[in-house]
């Protein structure tokens, strides 16, 4: 060996007792923040992002390095609003961080802070998102690490998951979630803000078609198609119903246009029908899709009552999650809920179902949106339509030549 053996740079109680003064210092000059690992739902890899969900949080003491101030590029005025753009650099012992948060009875399962976790700091009520994990500073004091030097930028939300179960974390979602407002008539008792609810969708129209029939000289004339039903990926069966006895039952076949059923070719009519007869056409495999549910939020519940007994109600719902018994995430419209007759249910009281009755616009709903004064939020989402018409053949084209 090139290193003199006789003296060990790294003796075991020099790097406990190092340690415990670097732990002792940040528990003293430190301040009490949470640490809130991050869980990946579903990733959208067009845009290369994610959809999370923060559902954890642990106390732990962490040293903020900044001496005069969040670092970053500060405050920007831009004609799109306030941005703050606040850089935090915490430090944090290695050996706290396992004891308090990398432990079998928590759900991270990991041996160090992870990029994209956040750290909400109450001293300031800011929350940070984890941008690099620096772990070689100081660099091998007596040939030991004992902290992380967490580099954090102020965290912008971007349609997360916020179940930590602390209300200074939560409002996070509460405020800045995409949210619909809704009018809701036939409930018994209201909501509190933070209320989980459900909604069933119900399809717009049947999955299966179905036909009737009209006779002529005890024979089947026309088959008429009441419902065309969705979803078919062959022809399905008719079936048609049997004449008295004597007759000869009606045969068919059905014409399929892009999975829905538009009518139905008579092969024989049959004979012998007294009355018209039913026909019976196979199940769509689309009646076997399992059904969607809308989880969410109640953000806001107003309740007015009239002089005349009437009640109006309503709730800004916050959506958090749309998904189906296979898991896979559903696009959240609010003509989903304005076509559909489900019922909206509080999932602590499932006889306590409100009916849809009006599904608002942005700013026509009598709430205020929180938003800088200058971001013109609703400005933009309800002008937006006239920018791009998406009922044009060509919508990025010439105008001139639609």
């Amino acid at each position: 060996m090139a290193t003199n053996v006789f003296f060990s740079p790294k003796v075991r109680t020099e790097q406990h007792l190092y340690e415990d003064i670097v732990i002792e210092a940040l528990q003293m000059y430190g301040q009490d923040v949470y640490y809130i690992p991050r869980s990946q739902i579903t990733q959208d890899v067009i845009l290369n992002d994610d959809y999370s969900e923060f559902k954890d949080s642990y106390a732990i003491e962490m040293y903020i390095a900044n001496t005069e101030g969040f670092e970053g590029e500060g405050n920007l005025m831009s004609k799109f609003g306030l941005e703050i753009r606040d850089q935090a650099t915490f430090v944090v012992a290695k050996r706290r961080f396992g004891q308090l948060v990398d432990i079998p009875d928590n759900s991270l399962r990991e041996d160090r802070p992870r990029e994209g976790d956040l750290i909400y700091l109450p001293l300031s009520k800011s929350l940070f998102e984890i941008k690099f994990v620096e772990h070689e500073k100081p660099f091998y004091q007596v040939n030991q690490l004992p902290t992380y030097e967490l580099q954090c930028e102020l965290f912008e939300y971007s349609s997360e998951k916020f179940d930590v179960g602390i209300e200074e974390i939560d409002r996070f979602e509460q405020l800045y979630a995409t949210r619909e407002t809704l009018l809701i008539d036939g409930g018994v008792y209201g909501f509190a803000p933070g209320d989980r609810i459900e909604q069933q969708l119900v399809p717009f129209k049947e999955s299966s078609a179905s036909a009737q029939t009209t006779l002529v000289s005890s024979s089947v004339d026309t088959v008429s198609i009441t419902e065309g039903g969705f979803g078919y990926t062959s022809v399905p069966s008719v079936v048609f119903e049997a004449p008295p006895s004597g007759g000869v039952t009606a045969q068919g076949t059905a014409v399929l246009t892009d999975g829905v059923v538009t009518s139905i070719t008579i092969t024989d009519p049959g004979n012998g029908y007294l009355i018209e007869p039913g026909v019976t056409i196979s199940p769509s495999p689309a009646a076997d899709i399992p059904a969607v549910k809308i989880t969410g939020e109640i953000a806001t519940f107003d309740e007015t009552r009239a002089a005349a007994g009437v009640i109006t109600r309503q709730a800004r719902i916050q959506v958090v999650d749309v998904r189906s018994s296979l898991g896979d995430t559903k696009t959240f419209l609010p003509t989903d809920l304005s076509n559909n007759i489900g019922k909206i249910t509080h999932l602590t009281d499932a006889n306590n179902n409100w009916s849809i009755v009006t599904v608002y616009k942005v700013g026509s709903d009598g709430f205020d949106i929180p938003q800088e004064p200058l971001s013109q939020n609703e400005d933009f989402e309800t002008e937006a339509d006239s920018i791009i018409d998406f009922s044009e053949s060509n919508p990025f084209g010439d105008p001139s030549t639609e």
